[in-house]
């Protein structure tokens, strides 16, 4: 799952929240959960009905984004800081790509042929976006 927020501190605000706190344990035995907060930054906003890809690596220098631009994708944004707030994750730096809905056949493809030990890249279906409206 992929929520957006106002900024970092906006993320730990919310985690560390008395009533999301509350809600920690009602998911106890439901899973492992890495979770983390991350700061982007934005070059190129995703346009409309784009399909959005997120690329963990887990050495930065290991997530080879080459072969999903090829495909059709472009950085939407990079990593700027990263704050691990539950479980392990072993990531160093996520990248979130978005790529026209009608080329996301070629850039799956590109995305399980750039998946390795080290880099994972996950296509979801539609983030949760948690800035304030007003």
């Amino acid at each position: 799952m992929v929520a957006v927020f106002e900024g970092i501190q906006a993320v730990r605000d919310f985690w560390w929240s008395e009533a999301y706190r509350q809600v920690v344990p009602l998911r106890a035995g439901a899973g492992q959960f890495d979770v983390f907060g991350l700061e982007t930054v934005v070059t190129t906003p995703p346009t409309a009905g784009s399909d959005i890809y997120v690329a963990y690596a887990a050495q930065p220098e290991t997530l080879v984004l080459d072969a999903l631009r090829a495909a059709g994708a472009m950085l939407v944004a990079d990593t700027k800081s990263f704050d691990r707030l539950e479980g392990a994750p072993p990531w160093q730096r996520i990248a979130v790509l978005a790529a026209p809905a009608d080329a996301h056949r070629a850039v799956d493809a590109a995305a399980a042929t750039a998946t390795t030990e080290w880099t994972h890249i996950y296509r979801i279906d539609s983030p949760v976006d948690r800035r304030p409206t007003s």
